[in-house]
């Protein structure tokens, strides 16, 4: 069986010796699902135009797919997801649209699954506003304009937040972790919330 992340993983301090540590807590799966990122939980909270709410969820992120379910308890959630799974495993063949989508993912036609980067740049048709070349790199939220990689005008703050999450530790003492904290808290307002 698969083991599933929970989101109340969080620093906790040893009884015995006194040291912070990282606790990432699972449980075990009701289904033998494929090797990808299975996480889950019981308080999600969904924003949407029809209403927010709070469920139980699991997510599983595989084979350049996305897929939710959403229930009652985490058991329910479990099962929707699967049931998710299992019909994009039995589609005859994946077409996909963009669906108002500008990032290059899309959703299928047949099984309505969403996938990453299924939609190519010509389809997307958005072009760099430096350059000129297709892309769907990068849109600005603040300027409403799309930037290509070489053009992107946050790229070393980004590729610094990209280093900083791939190399990330669990195990730094606590003054090192709230240093490491506050500079990738302030890159992400930079990349993700100034632009």
């Amino acid at each position: 069986m698969s083991k599933m992340l929970l989101p109340d993983s969080s620093w906790q301090t040893d009884p015995e010796t006194g040291e912070k540590a990282y606790i990432r807590n699972f449980t075990d799966s009701k289904y033998d699902w494929p090797e990808g990122l299975l996480q889950g939980g019981e308080n999600g909270v969904v924003v949407s135009p029809k209403g927010n709410y709070k469920t139980s969820f699991v997510e599983i992120f595989v084979d350049n797919t996305f897929i939710r379910g959403e229930g009652e308890t985490l058991e329910e959630a479990e099962t929707d997801c699967w049931n998710k799974y299992q019909d994009r495993n039995l589609c005859p063949g994946h077409e996909w649209e963009p669906r108002g989508l500008k990032n290059g993912g899309g959703y299928c036609k047949n099984c309505n699954i969403f996938g990453m980067n299924v939609i190519s740049i010509e389809e997307v048709g958005e072009h760099c506003a430096v350059c000129g070349k297709a892309t769907f790199y990068h849109f600005s939220h603040k300027t409403n304009l799309y930037y290509c990689e070489e053009d992107y005008p946050l790229k070393v703050e980004q590729a610094r937040y990209f280093e900083l999450l791939k190399n990330r530790s669990w195990d730094l003492p606590a003054d090192e972790q709230e240093a490491f904290n506050k500079e990738l808290n302030e890159l992400y307002r930079i990349v993700f919330e100034l632009d």
